[in-house]
């Protein structure tokens, strides 16, 4: 190709990048009007439902994988980029666990850059959420945080408020290959998405186990996505196992309430951890 021919392609790129830029300035703009909106609402800047959506809107249509994740990162750092102008937000990212390196990691994935992450140990952690609506939580969903988790969260001695904290939103440490999974923590709920999680813990009844719920739960219709069991309060008088179950579907959906109901009925304990969006992975 001769020389005049690439610059003559070099000065479009050019030209596209301008008006790229002058795009995620519009943007910018638009999303600092949001964010004021919602502050004197005092709804949350980050709501996972919505990043959800935008995720699977700029990826629709795009068949090339490569592709397809490059959008989806560029548009982590544009939406990273619009939490930040909209207003003061912050994600604690716990350090109970010795994989806390692995959990900031995952955190940027899901918030990128913009968007300022402290490393926190989880009682502060929890009482900062309760007490800031743009205040997240960021901890393994498994091991011993998850578990650390429950003691505080439902355990007997729950802390006032922490019962108001659910799971709002899901993320890897590797989307591409859903590596690590980790949980996103808030006091404000999310609405459906159409492909949701919904995560329980539970005490079956003696006669009942949890793959016996499992089974009710795939006859129901939905899909279930992991089965565990987690132990809290080891070594102390309040220790207690928990069944943990995550199924397709939002609280807030006919067929999932019917799924909850029925659970319920057929457990000692039951507890909804949360509703919130399954993550895009690309």
């Amino acid at each position: 190709m001769k020389s005049n021919e690439m610059d003559e392609l070099r000065s479009q790129i050019d030209q596209i990048d301008q008006q790229i830029v002058e795009l995620i300035r519009k943007r910018t703009r638009l999303t600092e009007e949001i964010g004021s909106r919602k502050k004197k609402d005092g709804l949350p800047i980050y709501r996972s439902d919505r990043h959800t959506a935008v995720y699977h809107k700029v990826a629709r249509g795009i068949d090339q994988p490569l592709l397809r994740r490059a959008i989806q990162s560029i548009y982590r750092e544009i939406m990273s980029l619009g939490m930040a102008a909209e207003g003061e937000l912050s994600v604690f990212c716990t350090e109970h666990t010795p994989g806390q390196r692995d959990a900031y990691h995952a955190a940027r994935l899901a918030f990128g850059t913009s968007v300022r992450i402290e490393p926190c140990d989880l009682q502060r952690t929890l009482e900062q959420v309760i007490v800031d609506v743009n205040a997240f939580g960021f901890l393994p969903a498994t091991g011993e945080a998850f578990s650390h988790l429950l003691d505080l969260w439902i355990g007997t001695s729950v802390h006032p408020g922490f019962e108001k904290i659910s799971i709002y939103a899901e993320a890897f440490s590797d989307r591409a290959n859903e590596g690590n999974r980790y949980f996103v923590l808030s006091r404000s709920t999310v609405e459906p998405t159409g492909d949701d999680c919904t995560c329980i813990a539970f005490i079956p009844e003696k006669t009942e186990t949890i793959e016996s719920l499992a089974q009710c739960i795939l006859q129901a219709g939905a899909r279930v996505f992991e089965t565990r069991t987690v132990e809290t309060g080891t070594g102390t008088a309040s220790r207690a196992q928990y069944s943990i179950l995550d199924f397709s579907g939002h609280r807030d959906e006919a067929g999932t309430a019917m799924i909850l109901e029925t659970i319920k009925s057929r457990s000692r304990y039951f507890k909804i951890l949360g509703s919130f969006p399954r993550a895009v992975v690309a």
